[in-house]
């Protein structure tokens, strides 16, 4: 699922960060309100945002993953994105769909996928 939307690269580089979590969530088929930057699917915690550092000085930009558990809680993942024909912000995203996107649908949201947790 997510490979073939992360294909379609030249249109995502349009999307900001938020945008396309959101278009995995819908991928996914979950349902999701949005307050400030945060998505929360289901309209419950926890709730998830992503915020793109693209670093132009450096060959790799940062895709920061941040899941707000609870008042003070919030679990942070950083993935790498590097350049390629895809972009930076889509090989991070790769690198965040391949590692820990489906462990966290499983763990937070009860989206269990038995090919892929």
């Amino acid at each position: 699922m997510l490979p073939c939307l992360l294909n379609n690269a030249e249109a995502l580089q349009k999307d900001s960060p938020n945008e396309i979590l959101k278009k995995i969530f819908e991928a996914h088929n979950m349902e999701f309100s949005e307050e400030n930057e945060w998505i929360i699917p289901y309209s419950k915690l926890p709730a998830i945002r992503s915020t793109w550092y693209p670093n132009d000085k450096q060959v790799c930009g940062l895709l920061q993953i941040e899941v707000f558990i609870e008042k003070g809680t919030i679990l942070e993942e950083c993935f790498a994105g590097f350049p390629s024909g895809k972009g930076k912000l889509n090989d991070a995203y790769e690198n965040f769909s391949r590692n820990s996107l489906h462990v966290m649908l499983s763990a937070f949201w009860e989206k269990h996928g038995p090919q892929q947790v």
